[in-house]
C-alpha cells in the first residue's frame, strides 16, 4: 500500500517498540529523510532493531530514536509510523483520561468527560486524531486546560 504521508527532515514520528511482559511503548523518533526501499525495520521494533529485506519497495523514513541512540539511523515503513504534531507531544493516558502536553508544558483534555474515548486506555489512535484537530484549530476541544 502506498502511503500519502509526507515526512521530511526535522519532523517527528512515534514508533511502537516491543516490550516483553508489559504493554508496548511508543518512542519518539526524528525523521532524517523519506525515500523508497525494500529494507526496513519491522514494527513493533524488537531489541536490537534490525533492518530486514522485504519483497516489495515501499515508502520508508530514515529516523533516529530521540534520547536513546541518536547515532544510529534506521529505516521504517511510513505506514508503521505515527506522525507527531509539531507543537504537541504524544497523547498521554494520565489520571484516567487522555491529555496532550504542549511543548510549553500545558495540558489539553482531549475528550468530554462523558465521552467513552476519554477513559479508553487503548484509544491511542483516537487521541492522536484529537491532537491533530487541536493543532488545526489552535483551541482545546473540550474542557480547556487541565
Amino acid at each position: 500500500m502506498m502511503s500519502d504521508k509526507l515526512l521530511d527532515f526535522g519532523d517527528y514520528v512515534f514508533i511502537e517498540m516491543k516490550r516483553h511482559g508489559i504493554k508496548n511503548e511508543f518512542y519518539k523518533h526524528k525523521v532524517i529523510s523519506q525515500l523508497s526501499s525494500n529494507t526496513y525495520v519491522d514494527v513493533p521494533v524488537q531489541d536490537p532493531a534490525k533492518e530486514v529485506i522485504h519483497d516489495n519497495v515501499v515508502p520508508v523514513v530514515s529516523c533516529i530514536c530521540c534520547g536513546v541512540d541518536e547515532t544510529k539511523v534506521l529505516k521504517f515503513m511510513v505506514d508503521d509510523v505515527c506522525p507527531c504534531i509539531r507543537d504537541y507531544e504524544m497523547p498521554v493516558f494520565d489520571c484516567g483520561v487522555w491529555t496532550a502536553c504542549t511543548r510549553h508544558g500545558m495540558f489539553w483534555n482531549l475528550f468530554k468527560p462523558d465521552d467513552p474515548r476519554s477513559t479508553d486506555k487503548n484509544g491511542l489512535h483516537e487521541a492522536i486524531k484529537a491532537v491533530e484537530e487541536i493543532a488545526k484549530t489552535g483551541q482545546p476541544l473540550f474542557g480547556g486546560w487541565r
